[in-house]
């Protein structure tokens, strides 16, 4: 189990070379006691962990159904896009596989060739501020979640996610995090791309939190829920957004990146750097993990 605080890691040498002990990664943040739960699910294209050093996605090479390993250095340094060349067709490769970074084993598979993001298309990689990014199509490129995400009816839970929709006017709507049921009582998803809104939801459809003036820009948007009938709240590029009273959920459900389920529900048409889920109420450390994030992928 890896607490949402600081390492006290040491170099750690992977494939891709040497994890400095000098150079603060996300999960450095805090000191041990700042963080007394689990992360549930830690997904980037970027290291967050220095006990970890693997590859940080499996992909998929569209038109043989090949798949290779990567790590961050790999996915810059011509390792992608000589795999990617071995597409011939349109050099498009997918994202199969998202491994989870916390040591809870809670990687994020899409079993379904054509449910898979796009990672490299024509040769080129996706990027989002320059960085690379997986791209959905907003028809039918969903991530599942492992089921064995917190259950956030009635204990804490936070989120981030980097990402960044193509357009505004957006109906349906478009979801880039979904955690819980498909049903208005048991749903908490953040956020939600719609009509030139940005919502947050948790729970009921009345506890939703709705931010007008959406945008194509890159954004990390947070939402951290406190105790069972406690507050929760958003946030965008640090800013808090809303804040509602907790209300009591209902069980089941799917979660995911890109939509709301398999079949396509609310798929997003963007693209998703990072996304991170906390059992627990992160408020303590919130702003020094946003700076961390919003510094890496400069957003302002």
């Amino acid at each position: 189990m890896v607490n949402c605080g600081r390492l006290n890691g040491i170099n750690m040498k992977g494939r891709s070379g040497i994890i400095s002990s000098t150079r603060q990664l996300l999960m450095d943040i805090g000191t041990p006691g700042d963080y007394e739960f689990k992360v549930y699910g830690m997904y980037s294209l970027r290291y967050l962990n220095r006990e970890y050093n693997g590859d940080v996605l499996l992909a998929y090479l569209d038109s043989s159904g090949a798949t290779q390993g990567f790590t961050p250095t790999e996915l810059v340094d011509g390792t992608l896009t000589t795999f990617a060349a071995g597409d011939t067709s349109n050099g498009r490769v997918r994202v199969k596989t998202l491994y989870d970074q916390s040591g809870e084993g809670n990687d994020a598979s899409q079993t379904s060739r054509f449910n898979m993001p796009v990672l490299v298309e024509g040769g080129t990689i996706n990027t989002l501020n320059g960085l690379p990014a997986l791209d959905f199509d907003g028809g039918n490129d969903f991530i599942p979640l492992n089921s064995a995400l917190p259950d956030i009816r009635t204990g804490h839970c936070s989120s981030f996610v980097v990402g960044e929709y193509d357009g505004t006017t957006l109906d349906p709507a478009e979801l880039m995090l979904s955690l819980g049921a498909t049903t208005a009582s048991a749903r908490w998803y953040s956020p939600m791309g719609y009509q030139n809104q940005y919502i947050f939801g948790y729970a009921s459809t009345w506890n939703e939190q709705v931010i007008a003036g959406s945008d194509t820009d890159p954004h990390l948007f947070t939402a951290i829920a406190g105790s069972n009938q406690g507050n929760w709240s958003c946030f965008i590029d640090g800013s808090v957004q809303g804040t509602a009273t907790r209300q009591v959920r209902s069980s089941g459900g799917t979660y995911g990146i890109g939509g709301l389920n398999s079949v396509s529900q609310y798929a997003l048409d963007g693209r998703v750097s990072e996304v991170l889920v906390f059992d627990g109420d992160c408020s303590t450390t919130r702003a020094a993990i946003e700076k961390n994030i919003m510094d890496y992928y400069n957003i302002s």
